[in-house]
């Protein structure tokens, strides 16, 4: 019978937590505000500078594609523009989308 009421007294003491208080002028509150207003800006012109890089020299490395109706006068005429040998290309068929590798 004690047994069942220090088991009763358990669960009724591990069902009911008691909430711990958050306070904003804790300490920790304190350094997630600080960390914020230190951190934020860095990461965000690092981002934006990130982006601005990889958005304005990453179109000048690879070519843009072009819908053309046929693909073989195209390509002797891409060919043909950058003095280009067949022998020393390698093109690429994959489905409607080619692509020329030196």
């Amino acid at each position: 019978s004690s047994e069942k009421a220090r088991l009763d007294t358990c669960e009724g003491r591990m069902s009911s937590l008691p909430v711990l208080s958050f306070r904003m002028d804790s300490l920790l509150v304190q350094c997630v505000i600080s960390a914020a207003i230190y951190y934020v800006p860095q990461d965000a012109a690092a981002l934006i500078g990130a982006y601005w890089v990889g958005s304005t020299f990453g179109r000048k490395k690879v070519g843009t594609a072009k819908s053309v109706s046929d693909g073989d006068v195209a390509l002797k005429a891409f060919m043909e523009s950058r003095q280009l040998e067949a022998d020393k290309v390698r093109v690429g068929k994959f489905g409607n989308t080619w692509s020329v590798q030196m």
